[in-house]
């Protein structure tokens, strides 16, 4: 029954917080050298449970059924990212990987062409 629970806990985890990775955000970067044609690229994740923000790891939290929830360890690895763009192009980001955990929301994935 407590592995059920987890391995649910787990699955819940991994799809809320691959949905969160379409929240990225991009801006220009500050530099004043030939490369002012690149980006700063960051993502920025929420470990939640159901859609409950996970922000105290001492907490219970609720999921719609009623269930309830801790986080004491939540992260997961993200690695060879790669944008696309409208016109279809991609552009794999050079030595990109993070390891999300829960007690971090945004990392600096690298520098990458604007569009």
């Amino acid at each position: 029954m407590k592995k059920q629970m987890a391995i649910r806990l787990l699955i819940i985890a991994i799809i809320t917080s691959f949905a969160a990775l379409s929240i990225t955000s991009c801006k220009k970067g500050n530099n004043n050298n030939n490369n002012s044609s690149m980006a700063t690229f960051y993502f920025h994740i929420h470990t939640n449970i159901d859609t409950n923000e996970v922000d105290d790891t001492t907490m219970l939290y609720r999921d719609s059924s009623g269930r309830h929830f801790g986080l004491s360890i939540a992260q997961f690895f993200i690695y060879n990212v790669v944008l696309h763009n409208v016109s279809g192009a991609t552009y794999t980001i050079p030595d990109s990987y993070i390891l999300k955990d829960i007690d971090s929301e945004q990392y600096l994935i690298g520098q990458a062409p604007p569009g």
